[in-house]
């Protein structure tokens, strides 16, 4: 499968488009995780844990929108686009 940012691939034609694939995934770091991103924010740095936790959910959206589009008989997706926002329950 064929994923791209862009609107179009080079040296190819859309032959059809089969509609918007979506993902939505919501991860908590839990108290260890925030507690060493504390530290980081007040000695500075960059936290490695967090850095982590957003490949990880960059690789399962990845993974989520390319079933769903294969399941919708794609066998590409153009304009792949991640937008990550913080729900806090502080």
């Amino acid at each position: 499968m064929i994923i791209t940012t862009t609107n179009s691939i080079e040296n190819a034609k859309v032959e059809r488009y089969l509609g918007v694939v979506t993902a939505n995934l919501v991860i908590g770091t839990g108290f260890f995780s925030d507690l060493m991103a504390s530290f980081t924010d007040l000695f500075g740095g960059t936290s490695g844990t967090y850095r982590k936790e957003l490949e990880g959910l960059y690789q399962r959206a990845h993974e989520e929108l390319s079933l769903k589009a294969t399941l919708l008989g794609a066998n590409g997706i153009l304009g792949f686009k991640i937008d990550f926002d913080e729900i806090s329950g502080k």
